[in-house]
């Protein structure tokens, strides 16, 4: 929870529940207000999406709970009878998001082969399995390969929760 700021004796509580990857509109969020004058109205915008709710909540000790929230950025606002006025950002992502790329696009020579690493940004001991693919059939699980044959390579991360990465 973080209290957002003051305005001119409004007060609010924000509290969230980030979405997973096994339910990416399972995110949540809780708004408290615990001062200014009743009653509230809230609005709650998505810049990405354009996403807008908005509602009106007649007591101070009301809670507004909103569910089905995606990842991205999110502004609240929280306006009382009196006027005034209290705007917060918050942002909703992933838990355990692995960051996989395996960088520019290479020529293959004849000659040589070209090492691919799927590890090279994700942080040592973080438990996760690999499943690579290439055009011509090679498959590995992996996390680094040395790739002998030209074609297009893709590999899936998979972390502990399920949630897939890929490059």
């Amino acid at each position: 929870a973080f209290t957002l700021p003051q305005s001119k004796g409004i007060y609010a509580l924000i509290t969230v529940d980030t979405p997973s990857c096994k339910e990416p509109l399972g995110g949540k969020a809780t708004i408290k207000v615990v001062a200014g004058k009743a009653p509230f109205q809230y609005e709650l915008f998505n810049p990405a999406t354009g996403s807008y709710l908005k509602g009106v909540h007649a007591r101070s000790e009301d809670t507004l709970q909103l569910a089905g929230l995606s990842i991205g950025d999110y502004i609240v606002r929280v306006r009382d009878a009196a006027g005034e006025e209290v705007t917060r950002r918050f942002k909703l992502s992933y838990p355990n998001t692995l960051l996989v790329d395996l960088g520019p696009d290479k020529e293959l020579s004849a000659s040589n082969s070209i090492e691919l690493d799927a590890t090279r940004l994700i942080p040592a001991n973080t438990p996760a399995t690999y499943q690579w693919q290439s055009s011509y059939g090679y498959t590995s699980t992996e996390g680094k390969i040395n790739v002998t044959e030209s074609g297009i390579y893709r590999v899936q991360v998979t972390n502990t929760q399920g949630c897939v990465f890929t490059d």
